[in-house]
Order: structure tokens, then C-alpha cells, then sequence
């Protein structure tokens, strides 16, 4: 089966909402075009699938009340990395040309802050009482 590619020429841009349709050819059976949701391709990326990129000086948007994390930063600076909940895993990269502080409330491996230089990536996990780096 094949689409004819001025199918998708002209039309407006769009902001993804998790719950839009792509159309896919499924490997698995033959090629066959299949649909399925913007939230199961983002559902790929290391960390459960939320995705941001951060532009303010704190990560709260993203982790609170939220599951695990991957947040890309690409402006150099501070960044709060929000209070400890147990279990809680967030991956941050360092996108930025710059040097990115984390800084928390609790310790992070013993100190108060970390230092990601440019391209750095760092996965956090919370104890409760500390985040750990795992990576």
C-alpha cells in the first residue's frame, strides 16, 4: 500500500498533542500502514516518554506529581531539580554550549550541586531523602 506523497504537501503546521494520529508502516506485518498515537512513539524515549525541553530555572514542570523524566536543557544556567519523591528517575542532558548547574534542596550523591558541561547527560534517582546518580 502506498500514499501518494502531495497527501500531506499544503497543510498547516500543528502543535503534537499526545493523543494525535501517525501513520506508520508496521514491520512487523508486512509494511502494513497502521495508525497509532503521538504519546507511543514519545513513549520510546528513555524515561517513560516525557519529553522537554526546559527553558526555566526549575525542573517542576516536569517532575511534579509526574512519573519518570528525560529533560534536554539548552540554556546554560542554574536549574532546580524539584524535591525528592522515592523512586522518582529523571535524566537530564545538557544540550547547551554552556555549563548547566542542578542544584537541590536535598543533596545529589553527598553534595548540593552538579556541574553538566556541554552534551553532559546525568539519570538522578530519588531515595527519598537524596538523589543518587546512577549514570
Amino acid at each position: 500500500m502506498t500514499i501518494d506523497p502531495t497527501a500531506i504537501t499544503g497543510k498547516p503546521a500543528a502543535t503534537v498533542a499526545s493523543g494525535d494520529l501517525v501513520l506508520v508502516a508496521d514491520i512487523n506485518d508486512a509494511n502494513a500502514l497502521k495508525q497509532v498515537t503521538a504519546q507511543s512513539i514519545a513513549n520510546l524515549v528513555p524515561g517513560g516518554g516525557k519529553f522537554a525541553s526546559v527553558r526555566t530555572t526549575s525542573l517542576d514542570d516536569l517532575a511534579a506529581g509526574d512519573d519518570d523524566g528525560f529533560v534536554m536543557i539548552d540554556t546554560a544556567g542554574s536549574y532546580a531539580v524539584p524535591a525528592v519523591t522515592l523512586g522518582f528517575e529523571i535524566t537530564i542532558k545538557n544540550v547547551s554550549v554552556g555549563i548547566v548547574t542542578l542544584t537541590s534542596i536535598s543533596n545529589i550523591d553527598g553534595i548540593g550541586s552538579l556541574i553538566l558541561n556541554s552534551m553532559d547527560t546525568t539519570k538522578l534517582y530519588s531515595s527519598a531523602t537524596t538523589y543518587w546518580i546512577v549514570t
